[in-house]
């Protein structure tokens, strides 16, 4: 039996998806000093609500729970791939920092489409689970 009702847990989600997209439109469209900083600070409030989210929708769907616990893996690799990211501070001699940095951007920008991808699919299957279209 939920905790809570399917519509609660997925209300608080979908407040947390749609505060992780914002994040992540600061950090592509987003100017000034402060820019990464700002994204940093969304995406982590987005975070915190699909976490709450989760554990108050938890044993709703088997199939949905699963798509969700691995979204949610993902989204704590990339987080930490990001924080890894940002404490990088390559100097001008180091060549390896430097490329190293460059690599881990590519993979926090990779990291975090697949994890929207996986964020989304999950939204969509809860839903058709919720509404009866697909029983699991």
């Amino acid at each position: 039996m939920p905790i809570v009702q399917p519509q609660v847990h997925l209300i608080i989600i979908l407040i947390g998806i749609i505060i992780a997209i914002g994040g992540i439109g600061i950090a592509i469209f987003g100017k000034g000093p402060k820019k990464m900083q700002n994204h940093l600070m969304i995406e982590s409030i987005g975070f915190l609500f699909i976490l709450i989210g989760i554990i108050l929708g938890m044993f709703i769907s088997i199939l949905h729970a699963y798509i969700g616990l691995l979204a949610i893996f993902l989204l704590v690799i990339g987080v930490s791939g990001g924080l890894y990211y940002k404490s990088i501070k390559p100097t001008a001699e180091n060549k390896d920092l430097i490329v190293k940095k460059k690599e881990m951007r590519h993979y926090h920008i990779l990291g975090g489409r697949t994890t929207t991808i996986m964020l989304l699919l999950t939204l969509v299957l809860g839903i058709l689970t919720n509404s009866g279209l697909i029983q699991v």
